[in-house]
Parts: C-alpha cells; sequence; structure tokens
C-alpha cells in the first residue's frame, strides 16, 4: 500500500468516527435506545467502525446487557449479511461475542449464538465459538480467564463445549487456568480446574 493509498484510507476512517461521534456518546451514556435509534435513521452506518479500535456498532451493542436491542440492531441488517455482522473485528480481532465474554452476559450469548444457528450460512463454516482473537483466545477462552462462571457453565453444561478445544490459546499456549490465576480469579480458578479435570477424564471413559 503507497503513502497516498494509506492516507486515504485513514482519512476514509476518520471520516467514518466523525459521523459516528453521537452514537459513541450515546453508547457512554448508556442510552441504548437512542443508540438503536441513531442507526435506525443511519443504516449506512451500521458495518462501519465506531471508534479508533475498529470497534462496530455491533460490538458495542454487545456490552448493553439487551439482547433485545442487539435483536432489533441485527433487525436492521439485510438477512444476507447477518453472519458477516455476527463476525465483525475489532482491532485485536474480537467479535462481538468476545466482548460479550467481558460482560458475561448468558442471555446475549444464547442470543447471538442462537442467531448464528438461524442464519447459518455454508459461507462462513467456521462457528463463532471457534473463532480466536490476536491472542489466540476463542471467546470460551475469554470467559473463563475474565472468571465469568456462569457464562462458562453455559458453554459447558448447555451448549456441551470441550474444553479442550479452547484450553489454550494459540501462541504463547498459555492455559484458561494459567490466566485464570494471573487475573487473580483464585476461587474460579479451583471450579475452572476441577471442570477440567471432569472434563478429560469424561474423555477417557
Amino acid at each position: 500500500m503507497n503513502s497516498i493509498t494509506r492516507e486515504t484510507e485513514t482519512m476514509r476512517h476518520i471520516g467514518s468516527i466523525e459521523k459516528m461521534k453521537e452514537p459513541y456518546m450515546l453508547a457512554k451514556r448508556y442510552d441504548w435506545k437512542g443508540f438503536f435509534e441513531f442507526f435506525q435513521n443511519h443504516k449506512d452506518l451500521l458495518n462501519k467502525q465506531i471508534d479508533l479500535h475498529h470497534n462496530t456498532p455491533f460490538h458495542y451493542a454487545a456490552h448493553c446487557g439487551s439482547k433485545e436491542i442487539y435483536n432489533k440492531m441485527l433487525s436492521l441488517v439485510d438477512p444476507l449479511e447477518i453472519q458477516k455482522v455476527l463476525r465483525m473485528r475489532d482491532d485485536m480481532d474480537n467479535t462481538p461475542l468476545h466482548e460479550v465474554a467481558f460482560s458475561g452476559e448468558v442471555e446475549m450469548a444464547k442470543s447471538i449464538l442462537q442467531k448464528e444457528e438461524e442464519e447459518e450460512s455454508e459461507q462462513f463454516p467456521q462457528p463463532l465459538l471457534e473463532m480466536r482473537n490476536k491472542l489466540g483466545e476463542t471467546p470460551v477462552y475469554r470467559a473463563a480467564a475474565l472468571g465469568k462462571t456462569n457464562l462458562l457453565k453455559f458453554f459447558v453444561d448447555e451448549l456441551m463445549v470441550d474444553l479442550r478445544d479452547h484450553f489454550h490459546r494459540n501462541g504463547d499456549k498459555m492455559s484458561i487456568l494459567h490466566t485464570a490465576v494471573i487475573d487473580q480469579f483464585f476461587g474460579f480458578s479451583l471450579t475452572l480446574f476441577f471442570k477440567s479435570i471432569a472434563t478429560y477424564q469424561h474423555a477417557m471413559i
């Protein structure tokens, strides 16, 4: 990419962010109704970045704690684009489902995964739960590393996720147990430890 192309791309990003000042401030004020109404009137901005970290409106909506708002946002999208929207990435390659792992909202995770199942497409064969960010973390890994017990239980107990597929990051191979200890989720680390043992024992039967 030459310097002119880079400059053009940079200006395009800045222009997009300028347009996003209003929804950015609405999100910071937790005015999710106003946030939705903005994009209801500006559907052409639904796939644009809202900040310098390349977060999209759907990354922000994943933080709101309301699956109703998130689903209303998705209702503004062409059904043929749903799978693409669910897989939008920020500058760390986090998807909206990775963002849900930060909040630990079980109902939000259910809603996103249900929408993925409803709009299944051969064009996007990799499941959301298996997508990794730049640190090599899946949403399951992220939930465990952040001590989101209820969300992890949902992944393991209800979705029957095999922790062995998520137990290590790509690259440095750090385990979710190790990360949970580093982040001082000590009680959770013990729960995760015994759940991991149970998973491995079950696999050996």
